[in-house]
Order: C-alpha cells, then structure tokens, then sequence
C-alpha cells in the first residue's frame, strides 16, 4: 500500500491521540504509586518527589531538541525512541533500590521520552498532514483532548492494578503500555511534508526568534502555570487525601475528572 492509500490525516489523528493517551495518561498515573513506593522502599517521600521534579525539567529541556530531531530524522524515531525509553525508565524504577536509581529511571529516562512523545511532536504531526486551516484547527483540538484522555483512562487503571497488586506490578504494567508507543510511531514514520516556502531554520535561529515574540513568551507563562498545577496535583494529591483518611481511590477519580472536564475544553477551543 501506498502512503495516501492508509495513513490519511484521520489515522493520522488517531495514532496521535493514542500516543498523547498512553503519554500523558502513564505520567499522570505517577502519584498514585508514588507514596506505596516510597513505603515499601523505606525512603522519604523527598526522594521519590525530586525525580518527579527532574522529570519535568528534562521534559521542558529536551523538548525543542526533539523536535529538531522530529524535523531532521522525521517523527516516526523520535517517537519510537520515547517508547523504548519510556518502557525502560518504568522497568529500571520497578526494580530500583537504590533513590538514584529513581533520578535516572523515572527522572531522566522518563523525563526524554515525555519531550520525544507529547504534545508539541505529535500536534506538529497532526497539522502538517491537514491541508485546511479550519479543519486543521479541529483535528488539533481532537489530539489534545487524547491527552486529557489518557487522566481518564490510564488512572482507573492503574489504581485497580494498584488495589489489586502492588506497586511494582502497577509499574510493570505501565511499562508495558508504553512500549506500545513504538508500534504506533509506524504511522508518523518518515519525514513530514513541508509547509512553508521560506528558507529553512536551524534550531538556534528558531530558539531566537520564539523567544523574542512576545505572543510565543504569553503562551510559555500560561503552559507554565498549566504545567505546575496540572503536574504538583497530580503527583501529590494522592498522597495528601492519606493524611485525611480519604481513600486512594478517590484521588485517582478526582485527577481522572479534571482530565474529563479538560477534554471538553480542548474540543470546544479547538472548534
């Protein structure tokens, strides 16, 4: 089969969504075995909140340098790199007994293949393969919804391995759903049509123009915002409802409908 016979821009919006679910749903699910690891391993919760912490400044960090690579190797390696990896930050902490064991696995490893498999990746994928600026606008509004998606899906989830298992397995599992990145990355595979007729940018001049447009830096402080409460709830909210003898569970239902009410956003802003 041809390109144009199976990965038209729908399927296209489909494997995108998927990947955005997996991606954003597994990370979400981290303060749900955050404090059971933190018990069973014997450690301060400090610890385990620092390579949450790390994980969120790789992502931020590498996330323009994946998108370099998108550009230049074409997204289909990037995002099945951020498989691979992501698979293996969430082995290596399965296994981990040791608190740096925890920076490099989840912390690091993690932190990369968020930057190789989120948003500003798979977006760039999904509006290059829609030629129509009304329709394009919709079809992004759809993937971004497919992350919040994944709080929806991925949490209830995870927290009945959780209740059902223990903390290890819930990792396990969740290794193994991201290695299903690396099949879904076939879809966006290969070098992504260009869409402008300018001279091409490097990554240095592209760096230098974003950060001096003020458009470009207003957007950066409301992800910003989004990012830190977004991210310190879903961490440690689990975590806090203990203290007032308020079940698990809950937290993980509570995360899952801010993901819920979030769809509904995306969708409506993005139509």
């Amino acid at each position: 089969m041809t390109r144009s016979s199976w990965r038209s821009p729908f399927v296209i919006l489909l494997c995108g969504m998927s990947i955005l679910l997996i991606g954003m749903g597994v990370r979400m699910s981290y303060g749900l075995w955050l404090g059971p690891a933190s018990t069973a391993l014997g450690w301060p919760l400090k610890e385990l909140s620092f390579a949450m912490a790390l994980q969120a400044l790789i992502w931020g960090l590498a996330t323009p340098f994946a998108g370099a690579v998108a550009d230049k190797y074409g997204p289909g390696r990037v995002i099945a790199f951020a498989g691979i990896t992501f698979s293996a930050g969430l082995f290596m902490m399965a296994h981990a007994t040791e608190p740096h064991e925890a920076l490099f696995s989840i912390g690091f490893l993690t932190g990369i293949a968020m930057s190789a498999s989120t948003f500003p990746i798979i977006l760039s994928v999904i509006s290059r393969s829609v030629a129509d600026e009304k329709k394009r606008a919709v079809y992004v509004g759809i993937a971004s919804a497919g992350g919040s998606s994944g709080q929806v899906v991925m949490l209830p989830i995870a927290q009945g391995v959780l209740d059902g298992y223990d903390w290890v397995t819930t990792v396990l599992v969740l290794a193994a759903i991201t290695g299903l990145l690396v099949p879904l990355a076939a879809v966006v595979a290969g070098r992504s049509p260009e869409t402008s007729t300018g001279p091409k940018q490097n990554l240095s001049a592209a760096l230098r123009e974003a950060f001096g447009h003020s458009g470009y830096l207003l957007l950066t402080a409301g992800y910003f915002v989004c990012g830190f409460q977004t991210l310190f709830i879903a961490t440690h909210f689990p975590k806090m409802l203990e203290k007032f003898s308020v079940s698990a569970s809950m937290g993980a239902w509570a995360i899952s409908l801010i993901g819920l009410f979030n769809i509904i956003g995306c969708f409506f802003w993005g139509t």
